[in-house]
């Protein structure tokens, strides 16, 4: 009976969510003088039963002058929008409805929509994502990691793309699995994290929302986890990848900055042996007006290392090396190792480098 019991509760509060929406931590800076309530929206994990659902995405008008929401384009046909028309006046709000028919099947799903507005260059992405199902999961079944009394999806938390001066945000859900409400908080809370749990005090065998909003430091580059402890004593890494925001950057300016050049992006190895050491070289010129900063280079092929010439000044050459060691790597598995760069090239910011070959 407790287990059917579950079933009825994860169902009820899936059907809550889908009514009322996530909860965020924050507004989030999408322009100079522009904010969203979200830019993700997580339906969790929904039934194909369900049919197709629906969330909003709040636009708020903090400038001086009218804004409009010129158009949405979507990445699948699965998606259907609409969006406020017409002009925005200060101080008002804009919706832009997003309803996914949730007929593709039993898989997770993460679709994207792109928002354009009248007073921003540059195009705001927002995402919706879930998991569709054929039938109703039980509380072990939907959050397999545990810490104490709660549950979890994962420990390992993807939050998005970052860009400098910006937040970031995405929410999960976590489960009480006591037979009485609980209240979640967390310690060890990284520099640049917040953590909002809504609601506080969660119902027994019941589920919370967990909306986490990392803001971006000039202090940390490309991929980086940011930490925090959950009750029971979960390390939980929220992680996001970082590069330089031009959006402020006029045409003269962008023409007049750093420009990163490589004379080949992929290196071969050929084929070698599991436990061979390998070093490529990656060679770049700026041709353009200001020096190349290369702020990190990021890998997740355990035991590699990058080395990169910076600053480099117009006009002048540079080198990326790069070192693993391929004990690690089994026999048969193909390469390529890919190295990450994220730089102040406003053409380029993020410039991937590959390493190819064969470990026989």
């Amino acid at each position: 009976m407790r287990m059917n019991m579950k079933r009825i509760s994860v169902a009820l509060l899936a059907l809550c969510a889908l009514l009322s929406g996530m909860a965020a931590a924050q507004d989030i800076s999408v322009g100079s003088s522009l904010v969203m309530d979200r830019t993700v929206y997580n339906f969790g994990d929904i039934l194909l039963s369900d049919g197709p659902v629906s969330c909003n995405f709040t636009l708020s008008n903090k400038s001086k002058e009218n804004v409009e929401i010129v158009s949405v384009n979507t990445s699948c046909g699965c998606t259907d929008v609409k969006w406020t028309k017409g002009a925005i006046a200060p101080g008002g709000n804009g919706t832009v409805s997003v309803t996914y028919s949730n007929n593709e099947g039993p898989i997770p799903f993460d679709k994207t929509l792109t928002m354009y507005l009248s007073t921003e260059k540059k195009p705001v992405i927002l995402r919706i994502r879930g998991v569709s199902h054929t039938k109703a999961l039980s509380l072990e079944e939907a959050y397999p990691v545990r810490s104490g009394d709660f549950g979890f999806k994962s420990a390992d938390v993807k939050v998005g793309n970052l860009e400098q001066g910006r937040y970031k945000s995405t929410t999960v859900k976590v489960a009480n699995f006591a037979s009485a409400p609980k209240t979640l908080s967390f310690s060890g809370v990284s520099d640049c994290l917040t953590v909002k749990v809504e609601p506080s005090e969660i119902p027994a065998g019941g589920t919370a929302d967990i909306t986490v909003t990392v803001k971006a430091s000039r202090d940390k580059w490309g991929k980086n986890y940011y930490w925090a402890t959950a009750t029971g004593g979960l390390k939980i890494g929220f992680w996001a990848i970082t590069k330089e925001n031009f959006s402020s950057m006029t045409k003269e300016e962008k023409d007049a900055a750093a420009k990163i050049m490589f004379k080949d992006s992929n290196f071969s190895v050929g084929k070698i042996h599991r436990g061979d050491k390998v070093d490529a070289v990656f060679e770049f010129s700026n041709t353009g007006r200001k020096d190349i900063v290369i702020y990190a280079a990021n890998s997740d092929t355990p035991g590699l290392s990058v080395k990169s010439d910076s600053p480099v000044r117009p006009g002048a050459s540079g080198k990326v090396a790069v070192h693993c060691d391929t004990s690690h790597l089994k026999g048969g598995d193909d390469l390529p190792f890919i190295i990450s760069l994220y730089t102040n090239c406003p053409a380029r910011p993020i410039v991937n480098l590959f390493v190819v070959g064969v470990i026989e």
